[in-house]
């Protein structure tokens, strides 16, 4: 038996000119460009009211942790499979993997990073990063899967990107960074509407670490005048690790009655581990099972099956996860986070024999490619016939 491997989370190093080749030009000044800062860099934002650096540490791939940093001088500095399709697929062809799921890096944020003012602008600027990355990913469909983005101007724009971005090559799954409303909390009449739309295009969605959050790049945010690392903290970057902005996410998907109501879609989080899983699952259905009569909270079944049934989450380095994998074998994907911080390159290989020894052949399989196709909706024969295949021999028992 053989089979793919499918990174679940990766990234892209926006192109310089991504925004500025692409909206219409009397958009330019405001959108997203490069300029100078202070410490090298940096991308600004509604027309220089707000600047992101250029951030080494979400392209540390080959470069010897000793060596890492916040900021990079030029976007020159970084690699060229951060960048370029073609050499993407080489790096791929080192790691010995199939097929990259494309996130983004300095608007992960979402679409409110373009600006929070102009309605116009916002969309303008979503449309041409979903364009662009249609485009990346066309050089090679069956590896470069790529994530949309919508709008959180309102639930009908984000429904028309949607709709549009379905129809793009390339384009396998939306990118959510708030509640499809725009805003940090759920409306239930307000988003079903999309939900509702994201079932009938049978597309997947995906959250990164949790909603209005920039990973990496987000360490870097800083003013027009001022480049500052004041903020950057260990314990900081630990807690975005970790899964605290994703329960509660999930507790409203779940106890909100979401995933009842649409119980055709299928939503995943990235670069949270899943190790967590087990524990959510447990407390969460005591406290349906305590609390659903005063709360009058009725579903037709336990929490825990619907997120057995259609929530997904990507790991990197998880021991217990993997040890605990029987809770949630149908929902855990592998993924590297090429070529942020978390990444192995070129050694994932390493890693998925070191996490995934002594799991049986058939979860391997689940773990390495089934999940990611059933989050995605991708059928082998969309997956590419090149590159590297998996023989069962290869991964160590």
């Amino acid at each position: 038996m053989n089979y793919f491997i499918i990174d679940g989370d990766t990234h892209m190093n926006e192109p310089h000119d991504v925004w500025q080749s692409r909206v219409p030009s009397k958009l330019r000044d405001r959108a997203p460009k490069i300029e100078r800062g202070e410490h090298g860099e940096v991308w600004s934002y509604e027309g220089g009211e707000r600047t992101r650096s250029v951030n080494l540490l979400c392209n540390i791939v080959g470069l010897s942790p000793t060596k890492w940093g916040l900021f990079c001088d030029s976007y020159s500095d970084l690699p060229k499979g951060a960048f370029y399709p073609e050499a993407r697929l080489a790096d791929m062809d080192i790691d010995m993997v199939t097929a990259h799921v494309l996130y983004p890096t300095y608007v992960m944020a979402g679409a409110q990073e373009y600006t929070s003012k102009d309605r116009k602008l916002q969309i303008a600027c979503v449309q041409a990063y979903n364009n662009w990355m249609s485009e990346f990913c066309s050089v090679n469909p069956g590896r470069l899967l790529g994530l949309a983005m919508v709008p959180v101007t309102s639930v009908d724009d984000a429904i028309a990107e949607a709709q549009r971005v379905r129809k793009l090559k390339g384009i396998r799954g939306i990118l959510l960074t708030c509640w499809p409303n725009g805003s940090a909390l759920p409306d239930y009449n307000l988003d079903k509407r999309f939900w509702q739309v994201i079932e009938d295009l049978a597309i997947g969605c995906t959250i990164h670490v949790g909603f209005f959050g920039g990973g990496e790049a987000g360490t870097a945010q800083t003013s027009k005048k001022e480049d500052s690392t004041s903020q950057i903290t260990l314990p900081r970057l630990n807690v975005s690790r970790q899964a605290v902005n994703t329960i509660p996410i999930f507790s409203q998907l779940i106890l909100g009655g979401i995933l009842e109501r649409h119980p055709n879609l299928r939503i995943g989080v990235a670069e949270v581990g899943v190790g967590w899983i087990p524990f959510f699952m447990e407390q969460t259905d005591d406290n349906y099972q305590r609390h659903r009569f005063w709360t009058q909270s009725h579903l037709k079944m336990l929490p825990s099956e619907y997120l057995k049934r259609q929530l997904f989450a990507t790991f990197q380095i998880d021991t217990y996860g993997v040890k605990n994998r029987e809770f949630m074998l149908n929902n855990i994907m592998w993924s590297s986070d090429y070529p942020h911080s978390g990444a192995d390159w070129p050694n994932s290989r390493a890693n998925i024999n070191n996490h995934l020894r002594g799991v049986p052949e058939d979860e391997q399989r689940k773990i390495l490619s089934d999940n990611a196709m059933r989050l995605y909706n991708i059928r082998a024969d969309d997956l590419a016939t090149t590159g590297p295949v998996v023989s069962t021999d290869a991964i160590a028992r």
